[in-house]
C-alpha cells in the first residue's frame, strides 16, 4: 500500500510546491519583458545613432560640396584680378569685349568669372546670380590709369558667388615732364617741311648745341597773342590742317632767322651731359636706366608697336617705325623710350613723349603730340610735326606699371 501512494504523494508535493511558491513564474515572465525592454532600447539608441551619424555625413558632405563651390568661385574671381591687372600692364588699354572666361578644373567642376573696369566715382554692392546676367556693369573708365577693377567668380552650378572690387593706379612714368615739343642735348637740323608748335609757351626747341634749320621754310611756330583763345584747346594741337590753324599761331623761325623761341647752346643741359652717366635721362625720367627699364613694358628693337597705348615702353637698341603706325592716344598716351638711334618713316603717329637714347633720323609724315627728348642729335625731314600738348605730356608722366593701391581692397560672399 505504501508504495501505491507514492506517485500520489509526488503530485500532492508538486501541487503543493506551486501553490506555495507562486513568484517563481513571474520573476521569469519579468525577467523577459526586461530583457526585451532593454533589446528595444539598445535597437532605437542604435538607430538613433545611426541616423545621427547619416545626417552628420550628409551635412559633412554639403558642407564640403560648399566650401568647395566657394572655393572655386573665389579662385575664379581672384583670378579676374589677375587678368584685369595683366590687360592693364599690357598696354593694349582696355578690352573691346568683357573678360569672361570659364575654367575646366581637375574635378571636372567648371568655375566663371567676369571683371568690368569701372571709373573710380561708381559703386558696386554685388554680384549678379550668374555670370551671363544683364544687370553686370559695363566698363566706365575713361582710360588705364586709375580704375576700379570689379571681379566676380561663380562656381559651376552658380550656387556660390564671390565679388572683389580693388582700386588699380599707374605709377609715375615722369620726374619732369617737358613743357616744350622738342629737346635735344646734341643739336637740331630740321629740313624739308620740319614743324615744331607751342601755344601754350614761347619755347619750342630747347638743345645743348646748334639748331640748323637752313632750306626750311617754316620750323616753329608760338601762340598768335592777337587771336583769342578757342573754346577747345584740342584745335590748336590735333588737326594741324585745318584753314583755322593760321589764325592761333605766330610763325617765329625760319630759314632767315631763329626766333627767341628757340634756346640753343643751353649751359643747363650741357652740365647735365658733363656730368655723364645717367644724369640726363634721371633729369627727366626721375630714374637711372636700369631701374627705368624694369618697370616698363619691354620690345625688341623693331618690333610692331602699332596700337601700343597707356605704358611706359622700352625699346632696346636701334629701332626703325615705319608704315601707317600709332601709338598712344589723347586719353592713352605714352612714354616710348628708344635705347639707341630711332629712324622714323611712313605715317607715325605719336601721343605722348618720345625719348631718344641715340639720334632721331627720319622722313615721311611723324607727327609727335605731346613732346620729345633727344639725347643724340635731331635730323630729320619730310613732314614731321612736334606739337607739344600740356594734356597729353601730363598724362605720359603718369602711365607706369599698375598697381593696387592701399586700403583699396574689398571681396564678399553671396551663397544660395
Amino acid at each position: 500500500m505504501t508504495a501505491s501512494m507514492q506517485p500520489s504523494n509526488t503530485r500532492d508535493n508538486l501541487m503543493t510546491s506551486r501553490l506555495t511558491h507562486p513568484s517563481h513564474s513571474g520573476r521569469t515572465r519579468q525577467q523577459g519583458l526586461a530583457t526585451l525592454l532593454i533589446t528595444v532600447v539598445i535597437l532605437v539608441a542604435i538607430t538613433l545613432i545611426v541616423i545621427f551619424a547619416a545626417q552628420t555625413a550628409i551635412l559633412d558632405q554639403r558642407m564640403s560640396a560648399n566650401e568647395l563651390r566657394m572655393k572655386h568661385a573665389s579662385s575664379a574671381a581672384q583670378a579676374g584680378v589677375e587678368f584685369a591687372t595683366a590687360q592693364l600692364n599690357s598696354g593694349q588699354g582696355l578690352p573691346s569685349e568683357p573678360l569672361h572666361r570659364v575654367f575646366d578644373g581637375e574635378d571636372q567642376s567648371n568655375a566663371t568669372f567676369r571683371v568690368a573696369f569701372l571709373d573710380p566715382s561708381e559703386q558696386v554692392e554685388e554680384c549678379p546670380p550668374d555670370a551671363d546676367d544683364t544687370s553686370f556693369p559695363a566698363d566706365s573708365a575713361p582710360n588705364t590709369r586709375e580704375v576700379v577693377i570689379f571681379s566676380c567668380g561663380w562656381s559651376d552650378d552658380s550656387s556660390a558667388r564671390k565679388g572683389i572690387t580693388v582700386s588699380m593706379r599707374a605709377s609715375p612714368s615722369m620726374a619732369d615732364p617737358p613743357t616744350n615739343p622738342l629737346t635735344s642735348l646734341s643739336g637740331v637740323n630740321t629740313n624739308g617741311a620740319a614743324r615744331v608748335f607751342n601755344y601754350f609757351n614761347n619755347l619750342t626747341i630747347w638743345t645743348a648745341a646748334a639748331v640748323d634749320v637752313t632750306g626750311n621754310p617754316g620750323t616753329s611756330y608760338v601762340r598768335n597773342q592777337s587771336v583769342a583763345p578757342p573754346t577747345d584747346p584740342r584745335l590748336v594741337t590735333e588737326d594741324m590742317g585745318q584753314p583755322e590753324i593760321n589764325n592761333y599761331y605766330s610763325q617765329t623761325t625760319d630759314k632767315q632767322a631763329i626766333g627767341p623761341d628757340v634756346i640753343d647752346a643751353d649751359l643747363s643741359l650741357r652740365q647735365l651731359e658733363d656730368r655723364g652717366g645717367d644724369a640726363y635721362f634721371e633729369n627727366f625720367m626721375g630714374a637711372d636706366r636700369e631701374d627705368y627699364k624694369a618697370q616698363s613694358l619691354e620690345m625688341e628693337a623693331d618690333s610692331d608697336l602699332d596700337g601700343l597705348e597707356g605704358q611706359a615702353i622700352w625699346v632696346d637698341g636701334d629701332t626703325s617705325i615705319d608704315g601707317n603706325t600709332q601709338l598712344g592716344t589723347r586719353d592713352e598716351p605714352v612714354v616710348l623710350v628708344v635705347d639707341g638711334s630711332l629712324d622714323v618713316a611712313g605715317t607715325v603717329d605719336l601721343y605722348g613723349v618720345l625719348y631718344v637714347r641715340g639720334n632721331l633720323e627720319g622722313s615721311g609724315t611723324f607727327t609727335n603730340y605731346g613732346a620729345a627728348i633727344i639725347e643724340g642729335e635731331t635730323n630729320i625731314g619730310g613732314n614731321p610735326y612736334f606739337i607739344f600738348d600740356p594734356d597729353i605730356a601730363y598724362g605720359a608722366s603718369n602711365v607706369g606699371a599698375r598697381g593696387i593701391v592701399t586700403g583699396t581692397w574689398r571681396d564678399w560672399v553671396h551663397e544660395q
